[in-house]
């Protein structure tokens, strides 16, 4: 996850806009769902992250990730489920499977839902048995740069540095030969 993070980093230095779907959260919003790190190099960046399954068109589970000063914090909402040792009944077997869950019975079988959220993954698995079901299931990341711009000019600034550097280091070495 953290090198994820860090190639994403090293993406958005280099790419002045992105791309968003729908509008921009509010603050107090933007507040709420995200937390935060900070990079070797001193960029602060917030980071929060969402995953949602719909069974049947009803919210099953809902996982939320934040970053605190104490390090990743998740919080999990569940529906009313069957508890997950009643899976095996459906066929479904999940022996070691990471994260917190929930079973839903169905026709013919049942269903079983996984979110893992934590410092090193963002998962969400579905184990499905059962017949006719509708299953959707959204993940939301969402990273803050506030002081992406600034951030930005000042690797341009490092570079063009080092360009110089280079050249006068080339140059001195020409006159010396």
């Amino acid at each position: 996850m953290k090198y994820a993070a860090l190639c994403l980093i090293a993406l958005l230095t280099t790419s002045p806009a992105l791309a968003q779907d729908g509008p921009p959260l509010a603050t107090e919003e933007l507040e709420r769902e995200v937390g935060g790190f900070q990079t070797p190099s001193g960029l602060e960046v917030g980071f929060g992250a969402e995953v949602r399954t719909y069974v049947d068109g009803q919210l099953a589970l809902q996982t939320h990730l934040t970053w605190t000063d104490q390090g990743a914090v998740q919080t999990t909402t569940a529906a009313n489920g069957a508890d997950l040792s009643d899976a095996a009944g459906a066929g479904i077997h999940i022996d070691g499977a990471p994260g917190t869950g929930l079973f839903l019975p169905g026709d013919n079988g049942g269903t079983v839902v996984l979110h893992g959220l934590d410092s090193d993954q963002i998962s969400g698995l579905i184990f499905n048995t059962a017949d006719n079901r509708d299953i959707r299931q959204e993940v939301n990341v969402t990273l803050n740069v506030p002081d992406l711009t600034q951030f930005q000019k000042d690797v341009a600034g490092q570079q063009l540095d080092l360009r110089l550097q280079e050249t006068i280091g080339r140059a001195l070495e020409n006159t010396l030969r």
